[in-house]
Parts: C-alpha cells; sequence; structure tokens
C-alpha cells in the first residue's frame, strides 16, 4: 500500500514538471507541421490533430497544412480528404480550396479542378 501511495504522490510532482515540456513538443510540432520536409510535417501535423481539442478554424488550419504536406508527397487521395476537411470545418479557408485543387490536378480531375 505504501508503495501505491509513493506512486501517487511521485505523479503529483512530476506531472506539473512534465507541462511545460509538453507544451514545447507541441510548439514543436505545430513549426514543423507548417515549415518542415513531408515526412516530418505529416507526423507532426498528425500528432496535432489527434491531440486537438479545437474544432473549428484551428484544426482546419492543421487539416489544411497536411493537406499540403500530402500534395507535396504526391498523394491526392489523402491530401484531398484532408483539405476537404479543413473546409468542412472553415468554409472561408482558402488556403485548403487550394489545395483541393492542387490535389484535382495531381489527380487529372481538371474540371474540379477549378471549381
Amino acid at each position: 500500500m505504501s508503495g501505491l501511495l509513493s506512486l501517487m504522490m511521485l505523479s503529483f510532482v512530476l506531472l506539473p514538471a512534465l507541462a511545460p515540456v509538453s507544451q514545447a513538443i507541441a510548439a514543436d510540432d505545430a513549426a514543423t507541421c507548417e515549415h518542415a520536409a513531408v515526412p516530418e510535417a505529416i507526423a507532426a501535423c498528425s500528432r496535432l490533430i489527434a491531440a486537438s481539442r479545437d474544432k473549428g478554424s484551428g484544426l482546419a488550419r492543421l487539416y489544411r497544412s497536411r493537406c499540403e504536406a500530402f500534395n507535396r508527397d504526391h498523394e491526392p487521395e489523402k491530401a484531398l480528404a484532408d483539405c476537404s476537411e479543413a473546409l468542412r470545418l472553415d468554409a472561408g479557408l482558402i488556403a485548403a480550396r487550394t489545395g483541393r485543387g492542387d490535389s484535382y490536378k495531381m489527380m487529372r480531375d481538371f474540371d474540379r479542378a477549378i471549381t
């Protein structure tokens, strides 16, 4: 029983100390999601999307960033899904509309690419 009590007390000491580390990792992921090379950007964006509590424009921007990374990686189907989700969350996000057009262009669906 004393071992469990010790573990609980230790968690009360360590968890608050880890919060700044977690925030720093999230900040690093945000920068990586926006600016890194493709594999790292996709992974960082995916982590941020999975951890996001935002259901609006903040989450839409994450999906848009991952869409752009998928397009750079020549995966237009995945990019299209992410840009469509970004637009569902924030219909005014022009970069997501542009990314979706790029996806359709890669898929050689030129009629949809221009709409």
